[in-house]
């Protein structure tokens, strides 16, 4: 469950170029819910998406998820948190391009206490279940652009986290790979993780279970549908 109460993010509070991103937002977000959110540029989208997953702390109200108040905690406790409980999908990969697929992928996992050989073991099943394991020994220079998505998207599930946030996951691809990612997102919704997703393609939406427009920072639409 995520549960935004109240909140307010302000960007250069104070100053002559203040901008009110995000205004009084209250949302509920159900266990297994697949969510795009829209909205036009600069509109508030990721700076949801960033409240949600505690890389933002908003200047007043609350973000709960997974019944942990995330803005009441201290950084590192919101770091730990993330790392077990959310993947994140990020629109340029933010892979590290010397390193090979499997390195990647391992990356979340070397803050836990996890042997070597199991790490190993869980990135090479996340390589699997995105149909990738015989890249695993590839540099991430090598790939194309939709491999690289998938790799980003594996290296998300590998902690088996509960929520998997997405920004703009398709906005390097084609279509033939954006289809194919959202092919991968549903599989994953399916097994019972919560995908939240910012998107600019409104075609996307035809994915998901709810889509939810935001415009000058705050929600304007929440519609449900059933896929």
């Amino acid at each position: 469950m995520i549960q935004l109460n109240g909140v307010q993010v302000y960007y250069n509070q104070g100053k002559p170029n203040e901008v009110h991103a995000l205004q009084n937002i209250h949302l509920s977000l159900k266990p297994k819910d697949f969510a795009a959110i829209v909205g036009p540029s600069g509109s508030g989208k990721s700076t949801l998406l960033y409240v949600i997953g505690g890389l933002l702390r908003p200047q007043s109200g609350t973000c709960t998820v997974n019944r942990n108040v995330i803005t009441s905690m201290k950084n590192k406790q919101i770091a730990a948190f993330r790392n077990q409980e959310i993947g994140f999908v990020l629109q340029d990969f933010g892979l590290i391009r010397n390193e090979t697929v499997l390195e990647n992928v391992m990356t979340p996992m070397l803050f836990s206490r996890e042997k070597l050989l199991s790490m190993e073991k869980h990135a090479r099943n996340a390589l699997d279940m995105l149909q990738i394991g015989d890249l695993a020994s590839r540099k991430i220079h090598q790939l194309s652009g939709g491999q690289s998505q998938r790799v980003a998207v594996a290296r998300a599930i590998v902690m088996d986290p509960s929520i998997i946030l997405a920004d703009e996951p398709t906005g390097a691809l084609d279509s033939e790979n954006a289809h194919l990612l959202m092919e991968v997102f549903q599989m994953l919704n399916r097994q019972g993780k919560t995908i939240v997703m910012v998107t600019h393609n409104i075609n996307l939406c035809a994915w998901c279970s709810r889509t939810i427009a935001i415009s000058d920072g705050k929600i304007v639409d929440d519609a449900h549908s059933h896929i």
